[in-house]
């Protein structure tokens, strides 16, 4: 995993209207390659 990364998830909330959404990952390298086991995503917004 790498920041900047984008990951496309089906169904993300049984609330939500869309099929899929896209998530960036937003933490620091660091972070991510030490051992901790979650990492903070944002939601990336387009439209076509």
């Amino acid at each position: 995993m790498k920041r900047g990364e984008l990951y496309r998830v089906y169904k993300p909330n049984k609330r939500d209207p869309k099929e899929f959404r896209v998530f960036a990952i937003v933490s620091r390298q660091a972070l991510i390659d030490s051992q901790f086991s979650t990492v903070i995503c944002a939601p990336y917004l387009f439209s076509l």
